[in-house]
């Protein structure tokens, strides 16, 4: 297995919502490139009366008022098996990682949210640390994973900053380097980032709701957590919010000013966050 890279979206990282997920499928270059080649040919045998379906897949076009939102849940339930079955036969797995926007507001301010860390980009940072540990249970693993995240996110230099700590512990700690570049690119041009918006959405309504809408029921088989391609869906409690607004807090209270992540976030931090998943 080679040319790892995480896919990569968020669902609910808007202000209204309760909880955000950060989530997508782990491919090699050869898995992609299959999954691309098939995920057109899907659209084209998914075809109903009334609705011209095409790519790209959004979540949001088949809820509310988005265009497919009116299919029958029957039309719906095939269509997204069609879309379950073609991501488990070509992910080596998925994750997905879900924060309490509303754990998150409680412990740190809008100011930090906004200029420092908010909640999504904490997500992203708990996902590639806990990649490390994931990636060794690959055969003959671990290998080094970049990660494509779609760009549609408001504050992506917060994703460029957790990224970029995650590479310097790895190269404080010396030996193996699991992090890899970390690029964004648009969704409506990358099949597989389409899959991450389908299985971030999906964690978040199963962690909302404790099961999905009518319909959507065949992205079940996603979210499961057996091999061949097993999905691992990390929930961070409160304690594990409260750990990263703690250092924060007293920095800003110590010194004033706003700290860089740099600041506050140390190696013991990044292994306390490993430990939240088990």
């Amino acid at each position: 297995m080679w040319g790892l890279k995480f896919y990569l979206d968020d669902s609910g990282s808007d202000d209204n919502s309760a909880l955000v997920t950060c989530g997508g499928p782990l491919m090699s270059q050869g898995q992609f490139r299959g999954f691309a080649r098939r995920w057109a040919a899907m659209y084209r045998r998914n075809q109903y009366s009334g609705y011209v379906m095409e790519p790209p897949l959004h979540m949001s076009d088949f809820v509310g008022s988005g265009k497919y939102a009116g299919l029958y849940p029957e039309f719906k339930r095939h269509f997204f098996f069609d879309v379950a079955r073609l991501i488990n036969e070509h992910k080596a797995y998925s994750v997905s990682i879900a924060v309490s926007q509303t754990d998150f507001r409680t412990e740190l301010d809008e100011d930090v949210r906004r200029h420092l860390i908010g909640a999504y980009a904490f997500a992203f940072f708990v996902l590639i640390v806990a990649n490390q540990s994931l990636t060794k249970h690959l055969p003959h693993g671990p290998y080094r994973t970049a990660y494509l995240v779609d760009r549609g996110f408001g504050h992506q230099e917060q994703l460029d900053q957790a990224h970029a700590l995650t590479v310097r512990f790895e190269k404080a700690m010396g030996g193996f380097r699991y992090t890899g570049a970390l690029t964004t690119d648009a969704d409506d041009g990358v099949p597989a980032l389409q899959a991450a918006d389908a299985i971030a959405w999906a964690s978040r309504q199963i962690e909302l709701r404790g099961k999905l809408p009518e319909g959507f029921e065949p992205l079940n088989e996603v979210l499961r957590d057996d091999p061949p391609s097993p999905h691992v869906t990390i929930p961070i409690p409160r304690d594990g919010i409260h750990m990263l607004a703690n250092p924060i807090l007293n920095w800003i209270s110590k010194h004033g000013t706003m700290p860089k992540l740099t600041d506050i976030v140390t190696r013991d931090f990044q292994g306390m966050t490993v430990k939240l998943k088990s």
